[in-house]
């Protein structure tokens, strides 16, 4: 099925954030590793997080913009709130970018990286799937940014809720995958509000698990949340 493509805001009109890494040659500012396995005390959880060490270099490699060392701390932390549940977890995978299936198929291998589509056409493919990852009241098929529901506080972040090597790292790895081919400011801008925007999903979703006191919608028990921020307003 071949994805639509999503109606932009137009310059004068644009919600995106400004995009102050104009030139693709300015990396993301240098960051320690955030993951500390010696921190990890439960065997288990130590056992079941031994992937993540490698997986955080890979995307420290090739993600780019000012954002990219906050999503990488957010993600493992992320993980360590989850427990790091291991392969059991899954988001959903029809629709997503085909550069994840290739890099799959070889093992996830981390020396290697797939040919990746023309910004333009890798944007159309995981629009459609990452907008479908979303809550109801976060879902919007035709215009990116998309919206951000902060009128329920039980929203049902269920389906990216999921931690380990097949949970939301994926998005974070379809976001590596990405920065490969940008050229442009516009392709720069675009890249830099989809970082934004799942910086936004992983807080929103840590604020909810609020440190192992509060549960998400989802989990059976009422989530102890105030409202959240929008993405865009119209």
């Amino acid at each position: 099925m071949t994805a639509s493509s999503p109606t932009l805001p137009t310059d004068e009109h644009s919600s995106l954030p400004a995009s102050p890494n104009r030139q693709l040659s300015i990396p993301p500012p240098p960051a320690r590793p955030a993951f500390d396995p010696s921190s990890i005390k439960d065997p288990r959880e130590r056992k079941a997080s031994e992937w993540i060490e490698e997986a955080e270099a890979y995307l420290r490699k090739h993600m780019v913009g000012d954002l990219a060392d906050a999503l990488v701390r957010l993600w493992i932390e992320f993980e360590g709130r989850l427990g790091y549940p291991g392969n059991s977890e899954r988001i959903p995978k029809p629709g997503r970018p085909a550069e994840v299936d290739w890099w799959q198929k070889r093992g996830r291998d981390y020396s290697k990286f797939p040919p990746v589509q023309p910004p333009d056409e890798y944007f159309k493919t995981w629009f459609a799937w990452y907008q479908g990852l979303q809550p109801a009241g976060c879902r919007c098929d035709s215009a990116w940014p998309l919206p951000r529901d902060d009128s329920d506080a039980q929203t049902d972040w269920t389906i990216l809720k999921k931690g380990g090597p097949n949970g939301i790292f994926i998005v974070l790895l379809t976001l590596a995958f990405w920065a490969d081919g940008l050229q442009t400011s516009a392709e720069i801008d675009i890249y830099e509000s989809a970082m934004a925007d799942v910086t936004w999903v992983l807080k929103t979703m840590l604020d909810l698990l609020g440190g192992g006191k509060r549960k998400m919608a989802g989990d059976g028990d009422s989530a102890d949340v105030g409202k959240r921020s929008k993405r865009r307003t119209k």
